[in-house]
């Protein structure tokens, strides 16, 4: 009889550690699900499609993604002809400050190079949404 409060303490204990894995699995497969359709967008073309997908989750302002909208096309058209067609996406790294940061990085393969996309999502009060959100050809943060 002693041992049923501390029973029911350990048992509310395994209960609330389960939620909190289980908020964090959650919210993890919605940043990788998120992130991955952008890749899937840049990979076959569709720039608009990927961007949409890009404003929809993110804090980034609406005139800086339309601006992208604009640029993206032209700067893939121009690298195409020199690096080929794209051939496929890899996730590549995740980085995590607590539970309030996390970036996570990509990289498009063309035939002959490679461009590295990377993410950066913040735990806002309304849920994760993306902060941050950069292609280039720097590959420094992806090779440590």
């Amino acid at each position: 009889m002693k041992n049923i409060p501390r029973i029911l303490v350990i048992l509310f204990c395994f209960h609330f550690c389960d939620q909190q894995v289980y908020a964090q699995d959650r919210d993890n497969a919605y940043i990788i699900s998120v992130c991955d359709s952008i890749m899937k967008g840049f990979a076959d073309g569709n720039y608009s499609r990927a961007l949409q997908i890009l404003k929809r989750n993110s804090l980034i302002e609406n005139y800086k993604i339309d601006t992208l909208a604009v640029t993206v096309p032209q700067v893939m058209s121009d690298i195409i002809p020199s690096y080929g067609k794209v051939v496929s996406y890899k996730f590549v790294l995740q980085q995590e400050s607590g539970d309030v940061i996390k970036k996570r990085y990509y990289i498009l393969m063309l035939e002959k190079y490679l461009l590295k996309f990377d993410f950066t999502w913040y735990k806002a009060s309304k849920g994760w949404a993306i902060i941050n959100f950069n292609f280039d050809e720097n590959l420094t943060d992806v090779l440590r």
